[in-house]
């Protein structure tokens, strides 16, 4: 049984089919390499408070965020992102996750956020429009 566990994902990682977990989804390795680059750019969004701020999704896989209001500017933070199914998820450097993917209606994109602890399958702390702005 093991032999053949360990055969099958050998020949997953050599057809570039890797999978590897990230905040609680399967998640393609390959996926910052541009087989789904449609996130990469900058984001458009608000928090809770409506306070507008900009999450920008490199190619490298990095993110970051930056707020419009110069006075919040100690709330920008750092991370990381990887492509799962439709959206992407976003892992801060204060373990805060940001979700952007389609709306429910289908009509644009939503922001959802998610506190450290809390799951991302389930209900996020706050949800917001996402406007991809380039």
């Amino acid at each position: 049984m093991k032999a053949t566990c360990a055969g099958a994902l050998l020949g997953a990682m050599l057809m570039g089919a890797a999978v590897a977990p990230i905040a609680g989804f399967a998640v393609d390795a390959v996926s910052r390499a541009g087989v789904n680059n449609s996130y990469v750019g900058m984001w458009k969004v608000t928090d809770s408070k409506g306070r507008v701020f900009f999450i920008e999704v490199k190619e490298s896989g990095e993110a970051s965020s930056r707020w419009e209001d110069p006075n919040e500017a100690r709330r920008g933070r750092t991370g990381t992102w990887e492509a799962a199914a439709d959206k992407v998820v976003i892992v801060w450097d204060n373990g805060w996750r940001d979700v952007i993917g389609p709306a429910q209606d289908g009509a644009g994109f939503v922001k959802r956020a998610f506190a450290p602890k809390l799951k991302i399958e389930g209900k996020p702390t706050n949800e917001a429009a996402a406007e991809k702005v380039n």
